[in-house]
């Protein structure tokens, strides 16, 4: 078994693409610890998917309590409690993490930590101490032996030389030099097909429309990697996991279902 978890999700996308709605389909929700950072509720209720709740920890506010909680965690030694107290789980039993988002996780840390810090504060080291906060976060997940699926939201970039346009997830600070995406061996980009005119749909066994899905004329998916229009996009997973087809459908389950069955875990 490899010492770095190969259980890690990145799913990316902008607004209103389907990075939480992703989650739907989670299995056994409520041995799932849920880390919010948006003070936002999810996109569907208990009845939907698989069902159930996720165990929410709300940490807006409070971005600096997150990695000492994924290290507690990889301990498995004590226990957490929902933020309205109805659910309840020791982390032996903890069977997967997610971060919702990290994109807003960091924009609470520098805003706490920087943008508002007590005059006087040492605000160029405490931009190094958020690069190696964010080192910390990823280093936190990779030392898990469970799933852990982050979301982040992209931002469209112009290259400056080419013009070519690409999505990436933008951090600040030194951790945007190489993007986050470098962190991760499966990022998946959220976004939504329509489904009208006379386009060629994907037809692979992981895209599927449901009658809703016709009736909207909009479907939310997953690409899988960076398509012909976007090469610089940093979207990818590991080489034939999903063979050929660019684009799936947007569940998060499903994919994390490939990434272990991908490596034998």
């Amino acid at each position: 078994m490899s010492d770095v978890n190969q259980k890690m999700l990145l799913i990316t996308g902008s607004a209103t693409s389907g990075k939480s709605y992703s989650l739907r389909n989670i299995r056994n929700k409520e041995k799932w610890i849920y880390l919010c950072t948006e003070n936002k509720p999810l996109p569907f209720s208990s009845k939907i998917g698989t069902g159930g709740n996720f165990l929410i920890k709300n940490y807006t506010g409070n971005p600096e309590k997150v990695v000492p909680l994924l290290f507690a965690i990889g301990s498995k030694q004590g226990s957490i409690s929902s933020s309205d107290g109805s659910l309840n789980l020791d982390f032996k039993d903890c069977e997967g993490v997610i971060l919702d988002s990290i994109t807003l996780w960091g924009e609470d840390w520098r805003s706490k930590f920087i943008t508002n810090a007590p005059k006087g504060t040492n605000t160029m080291k405490m931009w190094g101490t958020y690069a190696d906060t964010v080192q910390a976060l990823i280093k936190a997940c990779a030392m898990l032996d469970i799933p852990v699926i982050i979301l982040a939201h992209s931002t469209e970039i112009t290259d400056d030389i080419t013009g070519e346009k690409y999505t990436k997830v933008v951090m600040k600070g030194s951790t945007d030099t190489n993007g986050l995406e470098a962190y991760f061996t499966t990022v998946m980009g959220a976004t939504v097909m329509t489904l009208e005119g006379e386009q060629e749909l994907p037809n692979n066994p992981w895209f599927t429309i449901t009658d809703r899905e016709k009736k909207k004329k909009k479907k939310h998916v997953f690409q899988t990697e960076a398509s012909a229009s976007q090469p610089k996009s940093k979207l990818r997973c590991p080489d034939f996991m999903f063979e050929d087809e660019l684009y799936i459908d947007n569940d998060a389950q499903l994919v994390m279902d490939k990434i272990i069955e991908y490596f034998g875990l």
